[in-house]
């Protein structure tokens, strides 16, 4: 009910903002990330709109527990890890920022997976966080809805007026539905717009999913956030996820941008595409395939626009977690977009031997051994890579991307990750907040560099103290939550040392659990010890298939087992 309050309250910002950008002409960004991960989204909605204060005083009146009506809303399970958290904090950065700034994602009905931990093993379970709610703050866009073609074969042929046109044999159709979720800016009245697609099947091609299997595997389509891909099948599920978000959203980004009225080849100059990490580098190809076969555009405008249009962010230096498909399974699934890949890495590579030579082309060619590279399909099919924090893109130009930089140097750039402080301070941590408006004022909650005032403080006993009562109220929380899940009573006065992230060999969690095991022997050795009590905290999900780091998980608990059971160590 609440829920459904705000949408009708937000409703004439959000028409009011896309009526201002349609008549101004605004030039829009488009986000296109595998992963959104903006949590519950109620209280930062009633922050933003600069009604939480109302509310929760509201349902105090009533009698009504706001927490519980809080809890009640199931995290939007579209993401997973620092992917999906960045992308929902620059849609929320946009909307505060003021600037038009739009998601493309997948409307999974799964997300990731629910985890148990059973006998010190990760269990995964499906986590339904559609539940009996769905999602409350989407809205269904029949008008947009778009079909994305797979499979068949694609031979070219000329057509009447001689332009050589693409003809599809035995393709299936797929039908992509978005469903629209806006995104609110802090005490601005924006509201931008995050676009999640889901799939179903055309009435009028019925007859090539005959049976209860065929249906499924469409289903799955949008089912789950990274389906398991150490299979053939689940590989291709990947794939074709990849492609039918990508395809869908460039198609009605074209169709929204020619309502201005202006040349299709100067797309570029009224729209950006976003392409967050390596799930959507299908892009270029795809917005390649629709300029030239979809609206006629010849090659060097189509291509000059791409280039223009993309940007590309690099999310690892790990070769590994760079997305590399085999040949064969692009040219079977996506036919044309097969052949546009490898043209673009034909003219590419007579483009460019005679100015850098055989070694640099062969090193950084889009289709090598067999594979397809998406990461250099992304590079060469965009003007701007940019790592995520100063070091990594700094290593990226150095080694991993060197051969990339030394051919376009211009291209690359750093864009250091945020955080929403919106989620983080202010929603997070109250206490924290209402300290710093006493301190320093509120005008810090829209600046954040106003926190620099907070320096001229930190001789000040008084507020030194506020804040460290702050924290061990903090503390406390915590110890409450984590006395009520997992039975463990902790020690709030203990220093809180804590990992919270993806569970990955690089992500060095084995170390942290092997420095503990350090620090327990040495207690074992000499109990006496001056040491300040410590509680270690992890928070981790393993990808299903990745056994490795699953068996970390049962190490770190295995450890906490015997420590946590170890009447010496206190």
């Amino acid at each position: 009910a609440l829920a459904n309050t705000v949408r009708k309250y937000i409703t004439p910002l959000w028409l009011e903002r896309r009526k201002k950008l349609v008549e101004h002409r605004q030039k829009t960004a488009y986000y296109f990330s595998i992963e959104f991960l903006p949590g519950r989204m109620l209280e930062t909605n009633l922050l933003n709109l600069g009604i939480l204060d109302t509310v929760k005083d509201a349902f105090a009146e009533m009698g009504v527990d706001f927490t519980a009506v809080k809890n009640a809303e199931h995290d939007m399970a579209l993401g997973n890890g620092g992917l999906g958290r960045l992308a929902a904090a620059f849609m929320d950065s946009l909307a505060t920022t003021g600037y038009p700034g739009f998601g493309n994602g997948i409307r999974y009905r799964y997300g990731l997976f629910k985890q148990r931990i059973v006998d010190g093993y990760q269990i995964e379970i499906p986590d339904d966080w559609f539940g009996r709610l769905g999602n409350v703050w989407e809205t269904r866009k029949d008008h947009d809805i778009v079909d994305v073609k797979i499979f068949g074969n694609v031979y070219l042929r000329a057509n009447e007026e001689g332009r050589i046109v693409p003809v599809y044999e035995n393709s299936k159709t797929l039908r992509a539905v978005p469903y629209d979720v806006p995104q609110i800016g802090f005490g601005n009245d924006n509201v931008n717009n995050l676009r999640l697609w889901d799939v179903e099947i055309p009435e009028e091609y019925e007859l090539d999913y005959p049976t209860i299997e065929a249906r499924r595997r469409v289903q799955d389509i949008t089912a789950i956030l990274y389906p398991d891909d150490s299979s053939h099948g689940g590989k291709e599920l990947r794939l074709i996820q990849e492609y039918f978000m990508t395809s869908a959203g460039l198609q009605t980004i074209i169709k929204s941008y020619l309502k201005q009225g202006r040349p299709l080849k100067d797309i570029h100059e009224k729209v950006s595409v976003h392409i967050n990490d390596t799930h959507p580098a299908v892009a270029p190809a795809e917005f390649m395939r629709l300029l030239m076969d979809e609206y006629g555009l010849e090659w060097a405008d189509a291509w000059n626009a791409t280039v223009k249009t993309m940007s590309y962010t690099n999310h690892t230096i790990l070769s590994e977690a760079l997305e590399k498909w085999p040949e064969e399974m692009i040219k079977q699934l996506l036919p044309r977009i097969y052949q546009i890949i490898v043209e673009i890495d034909r003219r590419r590579t007579a483009e460019l031997l005679p100015k850098v030579g055989a070694t640099l082309v062969h090193n950084t060619r889009i289709i090598k051994d067999g594979q397809i590279h998406m990461a250099n399909l992304s590079i060469i099919g965009s003007h701007s890579t940019n790592g995520v924090a100063k070091l990594h893109s700094d290593l990226l130009k150095d080694v991993e991307l060197h051969d990339f930089y030394e051919i376009y140097p211009e291209r690359f750039n750093n864009k250091t990750n945020g955080i929403a402080d919106r989620r983080w301070i202010q929603i997070a941590n109250e206490r924290l907040s209402g300290i710093i408006d006493e301190t320093i004022g509120k005008s810090w909650r829209h600046d954040l560099d106003e926190l620099k005032l907070l320096k001229n403080f930190k001789n000040d006993e008084k507020t030194l103290e506020q804040l460290q009562k702050a924290k061990l109220d903090d503390k406390l929380r915590l110890a409450a939550v984590i006395k009520e899940q997992n039975g463990i009573t902790v020690n709030p006065d203990a220093i809180f040392d804590v990992q919270v992230k993806r569970l990955h060999a690089y992500k060095r969690q084995l170390l942290n659990a092997l420095h503990i095991l350090k620090l327990y022997f040495d207690l074992k050795d000499n109990p006496e010890l001056d040491r300040v009590p410590r509680v270690f905290i992890f928070g981790a999900k393993a990808a299903p298939s990745y056994h490795y780091a699953k068996s970390i998980i049962k190490v770190i608990n295995e450890i906490a087992n015997m420590i946590n059971n170890d009447q010496a160590i206190k």
